[in-house]
C-alpha cells in the first residue's frame, strides 16, 4: 500500500499531539484535540489519528484515551526536536524557578534549551484546555 502525503490538517493534528505532550507529559484525548481546533467531532479527529497512525507518525493502544504515542518520524514531520522525553515536572520546577528569578521566556527557553513555545506551554495553560474552559 502506498503511503498518502499527510494533509495540512493531519499535519496540524499531529503538532497539536506533540505540543501537548511536550506540555503536559501524556497525550491529549481526542476531545481536547478537538477542541483545539474547534471540531466537535470525535470521529473526524479520529479520522486523522487513523491515517498519521497507518503512515507511521504515531501509534496507539487500541481507541483508549491519551494512548497516543509519537514517533521518531511524527517528530521529525511536527519539526519537533523531540521535547517531550524531558521529565515533565522537572521541566515545570526549572521554569517555574527561572520565571520567579525573573528570566523572560526567551532567556528560560534558551537555558533549558527547549522552545519558547514549550516555556510559554510549562508555565501557562495547555492551548487545547484554555480553548475548552478546563480540562474536562
Amino acid at each position: 500500500m502506498t503511503q498518502r502525503p499527510m494533509t495540512e490538517r493531519q499535519g496540524q493534528v499531529l503538532r497539536e499531539v506533540v505540543r501537548y505532550r511536550d506540555a503536559c507529559g501524556y497525550a491529549p484525548t481526542m476531545r481536547e484535540i478537538g477542541c483545539a481546533f474547534g471540531i466537535t467531532s470525535t470521529n473526524a479527529i479520529s479520522d486523522h489519528l487513523r491515517a498519521l497512525e497507518r503512515n507511521g507518525y504515531l501509534t496507539r493502544e487500541g481507541e483508549r484515551a491519551r494512548s497516543i504515542v509519537v514517533t521518531e518520524k511524527g517528530y521529525a514531520a511536527a519539526g519537533s526536536p523531540r521535547e517531550g522525553h524531558r521529565d515533565p515536572v522537572a521541566l515545570r520546577v526549572a521554569c517555574a524557578a527561572l520565571r520567579a528569578n525573573g528570566y523572560g521566556e526567551d532567556v528560560i527557553a534558551h537555558t533549558l534549551g527547549v522552545s519558547v513555545g514549550t516555556v510559554q506551554a510549562t508555565l501557562g495553560t495547555p492551548l487545547g484546555l484554555a480553548k475548552c474552559g478546563g480540562g474536562r
